[in-house]
């Protein structure tokens, strides 16, 4: 907000200015104080017609013989509604009869009285209107009234606030917003709808903030009157609510708004174009900012606050955000949770134990949730589709050159990559492979040109072979040249064989296509696709089934994703587009993936008897699998691995470094490994002991263990470290 002090004197003095140099003495009894003839008319046109038509001598007289009575503003600083708006007590004896306007009693003894017509002064239910109003918010957020103070038709913002702004509910700063003061005030709504207040801004004034209401994200009046005990002893006796201290006095007095969860330091630290907007004064800080945009852009308020955590803790806050209530948790948290006094703090659960659970789990230590999943962490994917699944991007998409198809990735290698930063080890399967060395799992079912009826003829194979948990179909391009209703009934007979296959019980996710470019190769397709696109998610919702799930992330697309015509025929993202195509991929697999989810605050944790995910966070984490193919990522600071027993499964620890180890627990496990064993590197040699031995293999990163120092065949494997990182046996510790 600018800087409401220095705005609220320049305008008066500005105010001052214009009404002396316009010959608008401050004493009682001129009458050119009120009326000013050019304004009259230009306001009424019936007027300026009858003054045309000699039905009237002048402007003036029409006024004082009817314009008064019927409450017609005879100044442009003289607001008829606004007047009685700001003086209840006016208000009622000209509702009783005993006078017959605002103005009339205005010029009787209103202007003796010190009542203000210019609106500087002006309070509504006791709220300093001046102090309220942010001149730039206001223009910038209403761009009609900006283009008419350009044009003239006000000479500023406020004067457009004051004289209509109230009635219409216009926000006039951070401090107020009408939609939302509406929406969380249904009540307030039905009296608007009514016609019992004007807008809701008009309640507010009046009564909203006696009552506490909360009407914008930057004030709470609880959390107000918590940080400023002096302030809450004297509210009813002369404040009527925090909120009018805030705005009439807090403000000057450099009182802050409630900022709890808000770490200046740490926002504006997190992105230098935010420091710099502030630094240029475009926003006065980092928190106005983020209650303008980066809370609906999900930027974190501080260090330590914990989305996911929240949500887990609060789930009707999840629902409610689904449903479009809020734009997210913190949201919530400063509008409500606050005053319901939801916590952000979890108790303490050291060490969570999911040895009882009967689902695979993946726990995130950093980000406070446990999440049971509907199947263990290394569940199969399969990219089904044409050459968008392929991958064909730009240059390379002409050629079916195997050095440029090696490239191709698509959307798969960004799918992978967030799948992997989640902690799961999804498997990749299909009969084709290809993409980038960076590109970890390669397999995918993206067949280049292939139509739907393609597809159908080898799914039976497709599904046998790759025995996917969920398959994504992307399909439809290639039959663009038939009408969007026939390619929809091609899908809807594709999906009914996916779905009555029996090598097949698991999900199918159907997408839309990217869009074509009308410029491109392909313009007579442009229409069908637009058509088939819109069709989907009705062929989806037919089969009535939680087997299949539509996602929109053809739909995700503009033309700005597509690929570059001059190299491309038109039908294909770029890598823009790809990404965007791979996010929406994502959110499904998310949500399928997951059951439930509970908050939870620990620093160690061990696993189900499922394929789980379990992931540290920057403290030393003690991390055990236990049963279960696991999925383990210490994060920062010197982390524990526990491994039980021979019958744990094969885990993968994804970030074993220099300061980690790997425990071993002597008690459950096979072999007497009290007396000490051998660490040796490589999977082949003999110790020629019979001392238990561990063998790692230092190009694969797996290690194994032999009982008896054999090694060879005997040798178990227990886990893997990914990237195969250097090990030495002092890093393998016995308990």
């Amino acid at each position: 907000m600018s800087n409401t002090g220095d705005f609220v004197l320049n305008f008066q003095q500005f105010i001052q200015l214009q009404t002396v140099l316009q010959g608008y003495p401050f004493f009682t009894g001129t009458f050119n104080l009120l009326f000013d003839e050019d304004f009259y008319l230009g306001r009424y046109p019936d007027v300026a017609r009858a003054l045309e038509d000699n039905l009237i001598g002048s402007a003036e007289q029409h006024f004082l013989s009817s314009g008064v009575v019927e409450g017609r503003i005879p100044h442009a600083f003289f607001d008829e509604d606004l007047y009685l708006l700001a003086n209840p007590d006016v208000k009622a004896v000209v509702e009783s009869g005993a006078i017959a306007s605002g103005l009339q009693h205005y010029v009787a003894s209103g202007f003796n009285e010190g009542r203000d017509s210019l609106g500087m002064s002006v309070k509504i239910g006791g709220i300093q209107m001046s102090n309220l109003f942010d001149e730039d918010f206001y223009l910038n957020q209403f761009s009609d009234i900006d283009a008419a103070v350009k044009a003239g038709g006000f000479s500023y913002g406020y004067e457009h606030f004051l004289r209509f702004g109230v009635a219409e509910g216009r926000s006039p700063s951070l401090y107020y917003d009408e939609a939302l003061y509406l929406n969380l005030n249904p009540d307030v709504k039905n009296a608007v709808d009514n016609g019992a207040f004007q807008s809701g801004l008009e309640h507010y004034l009046l009564a909203g903030h006696i009552e506490n209401r909360t009407a914008s994200l930057l004030f709470n009046a609880q959390a107000y009157l918590d940080e400023n005990p002096d302030v809450a002893d004297v509210i009813g006796g002369g404040l009527a609510s925090a909120f009018e201290h805030y705005i009439n006095f807090g403000l000057t007095e450099g009182r802050e708004p409630s900022t709890l969860l808000f770490d200046e330091q740490y926002y504006l630290a997190q992105d230098s174009n935010v420091a710099d907007a502030v630094a240029a004064g475009f926003f006065q800080s980092g928190y106005q900012h983020f209650l303008r945009f980066g809370m609906k852009e999900g930027r974190k308020p501080n260090a330590d606050y914990s989305e996911e955590s929240y949500l887990a803790a609060n789930p009707d806050v999840e629902i409610a955000i689904g449903q479009g209530a809020f734009s997210n948790g913190i949201e919530h948290y400063i509008l409500f949770g606050r005053n319901e006094n939801r916590s952000l703090a979890i108790a303490e659960q050291d060490p969570l134990d999911y040895s009882d659970s009967s689902s695979p789990v993946l726990v995130d230590l950093a980000k406070h949730t446990a999440s049971f999943l509907n199947y263990g962490v290394n569940f199969k994917v399969m990219p089904l589709g044409d050459s968008n699944t392929e991958g064909w991007d730009e240059g390379r998409g002409r050629s079916r050159d195997p050095l440029y198809s090696a490239a191709h990735e698509g959307y798969r290698e960004d799918l992978w990559d967030d799948l992997e930063a989640l902690g799961v080890k999804a498997d990749f399967v299909g009969s084709l492979s290809n993409g980038p060395t960076t590109l970890e799992d390669k397999d995918h079912e993206g067949h280049a040109g292939a139509p739907i009826g393609f597809i159908r003829s080898n799914i039976t194979t497709y599904l046998s072979n790759g025995s996917p948990d969920i398959v994504l179909l992307m399909i439809g391009t290639n039959n663009g040249g038939s009408p969007g209703e026939t390619i929809a009934n091609e899908l809807n007979d594709l999906i009914n064989d996916i779905l009555s296959n029996g090598s097949f019980s698991g999900t199918l996710m159907v997408s839309t296509v990217p869009p074509i470019v009308p410029a491109g190769r392909f313009p007579d397709r442009v229409a069908n696709i637009e058509d088939y696109n819109s069709r989907v998610q009705g062929v989806v919702q037919s089969f009535n089934s939680d087997r299949v799930v539509f996602v929109n992330a053809g739909g995700q697309l503009t033309l700005d994703d597509m690929a570059d015509i001059s190299v491309d025929g038109g039908l294909h993202p770029n890598q823009t587009g790809y990404a965007k195509i791979a996010d929406a991929w994502y959110d499904a697999i998310l949500d399928n993936l997951v059951a439930s989810r509970s908050a939870i605050n620990a620093q160690d944790v061990a696993g189900s008897a499922f394929a789980d995910a379990l992931l540290g966070d920057s403290r030393a984490n003690v991390l055990e699998g236990r049963e279960g193919d696991d999925s383990l990522t210490g994060g920062g600071g010197s982390d524990e691995f526990v491994y039980r027993s021979l019958e744990d499964g094969f885990d993968t620890i994804n970030d074993f470094g220099a300061d980690d180890i790997i425990k071993v627990v002597d008690a459950s496990f096979e072999g007497d490994l009290s007396a000490g064993f051998d660490f040796v590197i490589g999977s082949a040699a003999n110790t020629g002991n019979s001392k238990p031995a561990f063998f790692y293999d230092n190009g694969t990163g797996i290690l194994s263990y032999d009982p008896v120092g054999n090694a060879g065949s005997s040798a178990a494997p227990l886990l893997q470290l990914k990237n195969a990182p250097a090990l030495v046996g002092n890093q393998i510790v016995v308990a």
